[in-house]
């Protein structure tokens, strides 16, 4: 799909907290000394992030509620030029994040739901994403009830949707009701995952996983979705799927891995801003991994560099 340059802006309705960050993770009942510790705010905002690191508008629509935590992402959110166009929660604290990432760069986390949880069916009531905006949707919030705000919104925006939709479906699109999961195929939003969330909507779809290759596979995927597909496989690069053609793959670039937490996010808001300005899936995702390679180890050392002062 090429379309011709122009100036959207990026909108994100999805959910963000300050990371509680510790480099070191203990054994049931053990009691350890992290190397380093850190508070920086997380979640969607690490997409907000690299999409105003790529010089696009970005616009956060989801809740932020008020006090210490929400006071955080709103200092960073101006200091970033991200604008907070969503509900405030006057009664709740935006919630927070326990990231523990060991010396393999590998994560676990501990969330605590917050202001982002309490919404309802008129959440984004008032989004009004314009012709050839981008709207970034996470599948971590329809484990909430600010879920039923998102489900509202794609049904008043599906007839006649004129901006782009990216759907990051998460590891819970495995426990999404069946309701919900079809809602979403029908909105036909370009979706965008790692290998592990592949697989489990592909189980989703109903497809068998142990016939052919897994270019195969997703390939049945995109025509099933009826949309396009993009399966990141870490330093291999990312599957690029559409129906009724070949898969291809976009290969990644090497880089030495100080933290994945937020890499997938990174990624997505670089591609994000590159279909902001009309530029094509292909060259974008190209893009996506040149660009945002950068900007994830950027900001891994920056957060580095924070917990050591």
């Amino acid at each position: 799909m090429k379309h011709g340059k122009r100036n959207g802006h990026f909108l994100g309705p999805g959910d963000r907290g300050p990371d509680h960050e510790r480099r070191k993770i203990p054994q049931p009942g053990q009691d350890v000394f992290a190397d380093e510790a850190g508070i920086h705010v997380g979640a969607s905002y690490n997409t907000l992030h690299a999409v105003r690191q790529m010089g696009v508008d970005a616009r956060h629509a989801g809740i932020l509620g008020t006090g210490p935590w929400a006071d955080t992402i709103r200092r960073v959110f101006e200091s970033e030029g991200i604008r907070h166009v969503g509900p405030t929660d006057e009664s709740a604290d935006s919630g927070f994040c326990v990231a523990l990432t060991d010396g393999t760069a590998e994560r676990t986390f501990i969330s605590m739901r917050g202001a982002e949880a309490r919404g309802d069916e008129s959440t984004f009531q008032s989004v009004e994403p314009a012709d050839g905006d981008v709207v970034h949707i996470s599948g971590y919030t329809f484990a909430h009830h600010t879920g039923e705000g998102l489900r509202a919104f794609m049904r008043r925006t599906a007839p006649n949707r004129r901006f782009l939709a990216l759907f990051d479906p998460s590891p819970v699109v495995a426990d999404i009701d069946d309701e919900t999961f079809g809602e979403m195929v029908e909105y036909r939003p370009v979706w965008s995952c790692n290998e592990r969330e592949a697989v489990l909507i592909a189980g989703r779809l109903g497809l068998p996983m142990h016939q052919g290759t897994f270019r195969t596979l997703i390939e049945r995927m995109a025509r099933r979705l009826d949309s396009a597909l993009i399966v990141r496989v870490g330093k291999g690069g990312a599957w690029l799927a559409r129906p009724g053609a070949e898969a291809e793959l976009v290969a990644g670039f090497p880089v030495h891995a100080i933290d994945t937490n937020g890499a997938g996010d990174c990624h997505a808001g670089v591609l994000c801003a590159e279909l902001s300005r009309g530029t094509g899936l292909r060259e974008a995702d190209k893009e996506r991994f040149a660009a945002g390679t950068g900007t994830f180890s950027e900001s891994a050392r920056k957060r580095r560099r924070h917990n050591r002062k």
